[in-house]
């Protein structure tokens, strides 16, 4: 008789990535105030673009925030993994809020993808 394999366990539990609870919150700079809309994937240099009342976008490094002006939303927001272009000639691989439309910003023609890569 053959033995049955073992059922591996698997791991169903959903990490989220550290800068994706940002996603959604409020933030207070002293430039801008708005709510975060799109985070970098990279670690070296983590970003975020804050989209003011007005509909436009402001990078800002993740480090110059300071927790005290940063307003967490209750809980995770939804978001998906998207490349999308954040300036003239810069098109990087981020997690945006599934809620926000796309702007002109993340619009890019497919020979742009392409010079870039």
């Amino acid at each position: 008789m053959i033995a049955v394999l073992p059922v591996q366990v698997v791991n169903t539990e959903v990490v989220i990535p550290r800068q994706c609870k940002l996603l959604g919150a409020k933030v207070k700079l002293e430039t801008v105030e708005g709510v975060c809309t799109t985070v970098g994937q990279q670690n070296v240099w983590p970003w975020c673009l804050i989209e003011d009342a007005a509909g436009r976008e402001h990078h800002a490094f993740i480090r110059d925030l300071k927790r005290e002006r940063i307003e967490f939303p209750a809980e995770a927001q939804p978001y998906k993994a998207v490349t999308r272009r954040i300036g003239y000639g810069l098109i990087e691989d981020c997690f945006s809020l599934l809620t926000v439309p796309f702007s002109d910003l993340t619009h890019a023609e497919p020979e742009e993808y392409e010079r870039a890569a």
